[in-house]
């Protein structure tokens, strides 16, 4: 409680809506490319589901 937490791996890129129920934050795909807009985002405290370039998405999610 009161940490702030980021899922990745294959299950999170499988079901990244699902995952934000549980975590704060989900890296689809490779996760080296997007860790540091996820530190810039939790530091503005906007944090979402992150993509790598080229995929498309809902408004909800950040595109890296």
């Amino acid at each position: 409680r009161g940490m702030t937490t980021v899922a990745g791996g294959r299950h999170a890129s499988l079901f990244a809506e699902d995952c934000l129920h549980y975590f704060d934050a989900v890296v689809v795909g490779e996760p080296e490319a997007n860790v540091p807009r996820v530190v810039a985002d939790l530091e503005r405290r906007q944090l979402g589901i992150f993509h790598h370039r080229g995929k498309q998405g809902t408004e909800n999610e950040v595109f890296v």
